[in-house]
């Protein structure tokens, strides 16, 4: 063949000069014409998705894992499209289960390889009637193999120094990022390729199983347009920080006098200050809410205990009555804060015996949990926000809390 040449056995793989037919009036169209001009696409096709595209999956062709048959193992294909190591497209058009050698050892790894099957006989011409055909059509189809070892590694990631002047072209970023490229990569034409597409590892699990093996290479996948243009939209579109680097202020310069001294001095209780009053004012606003929806859910409880337990209606009443935020000075705040949780508390466990017969018992079940865990945070000492979320966790479980049907109520 011209062009892309290869070797069935994969030793040899290089380029040579594409050569294709001229048509011209009274061309003789042999067999050999049209052959070659087959060949002609063919090759220019396969030489360019193997060089720019590479070779892996493209999309689909998931693998279950293998079983084990009477006559060896079955494995089953997903749909999907690869190119090989010649730049051969290898598609499976629908789920596939196909037969395979028994495996001799505890791994396996399964590859996809191109195949060609000749269909449509037809009649030679001029054969005398001695019955001879030939295939009229070839099909491009694909064979299912497994190999006891694992394909070689190699990265596809092309070694290149992203190192970017602040001063530089665009243009010139991409001339120089390519000519490393080129130099690295692309100046021998001749490789030696496999081109089976490898899909996956399995190991046996028990007598008669497989399971993947976590430990095996994984399939290695092309890299399509579709994809680089997404991650590069991406990376245009964040304008923030497209690397997700950390980002930090450059450091100053140590001062070298007492008055420059004083003034770093200044700046930085400047920010603690600035920074404590921002901590105080997500406080207040923090406890606000939680007080203020503490209050509402008590008072709906309250409202729903009434009909059934007059002890328990006004118990949940006076959580909501002492769940007041303009108790709260600009000092003392998650003191005070602390301080009304623990009279919330108490009212809180007495109610939780009026709910007994009253409430269905997973309310009831998830109410005396959220006071337990009220209870334990406030005795442990526990950072504000732990104690905030347990005060949230009460309130919706006092809010959750449901009354049984037909409960005689209190005398």
């Amino acid at each position: 063949m011209r062009g892309n040449k290869w070797d069935p056995s994969g030793d040899d793989v290089d380029l040579s000069q594409f050569a294709k037919n001229r048509f011209f009036e009274g061309k003789l169209m042999t067999p050999q014409v049209m052959e070659s001009e087959r060949e002609y696409h063919t090759e220019r096709l396969q030489t360019l998705a193997r060089h720019l595209f590479g070779s892996g999956i493209v999309r689909g062709l998931g693998v279950d894992s293998p079983s084990d048959t009477d006559d060896g193992l079955e494995v089953t294909i997903e749909p999907g499209l690869a190119l090989d190591g010649y730049g051969r497209p290898i598609v499976v058009d629908q789920p596939t289960t196909t037969s395979l050698p028994p495996a001799n050892g505890d791994e396996l790894y399964l590859f996809l390889e191109y195949d060609e099957s000749a269909v449509e006989p037809v009649p030679v011409p001029e054969s005398n009637g001695s019955g001879e055909t030939v295939p009229n059509r070839l099909v491009e189809r694909f064979e299912l193999t497994h190999r006891e070892s694992p394909p070689e590694e190699s990265s596809i990631l092309p070694d290149v120094d992203a190192i970017v002047e602040d001063d530089a072209a665009p243009e010139t970023i991409c001339r120089r990022l390519v000519d490393q490229y080129h130099d690295r990569h692309r100046r021998d034409v001749s490789a030696d390729r496999d081109p089976a597409v490898y899909l996956g590892g399995f190991e046996r699990t028990g007598s008669t199983g497989w399971s993947a093996n976590p430990d095996a290479p994984s399939p290695r996948y092309v890299y399509d347009p579709q994809l680089l243009f997404g991650l590069l939209g991406a990376h245009l579109t964040d304008t923030d920080n497209p690397h997700q680097t950390p980002v930090t202020e450059p450091m100053e310069s140590p001062p070298d006098d007492v008055e420059a001294l004083n003034e770093r001095m200044a700046k930085l209780e400047s920010t603690v200050d600035a920074l404590a009053e921002e901590r105080r004012t997500v406080v207040r606003y923090t406890l606000r809410k939680t007080i203020n929806d503490r209050r509402r859910f008590f008072n709906a409880l309250s409202d729903r205990l009434e009909p059934h337990s007059g002890a328990g209606s006004r118990l949940a009443r006076e959580v909501a009555l002492s769940s007041s935020d303009d108790v709260f000075d600009e000092e003392e705040t998650e003191a005070a804060y602390r301080v009304q949780l623990d009279d919330v508390l108490e009212r809180a466990i007495e109610i939780s015996d009026e709910l007994d017969g009253v409430a269905t018992e997973s309310s009831h079940e998830t109410y005396l949990q959220a006071v337990s865990a009220l209870q334990e945070t406030l005795e442990g000492d526990a950072s504000l926000i732990d104690v905030v979320d347990a005060d949230d966790t009460l309130s919706e479980a006092a809010d959750s809390v449901e009354t049984l049907v037909d409960v005689v109520p209190d005398q």
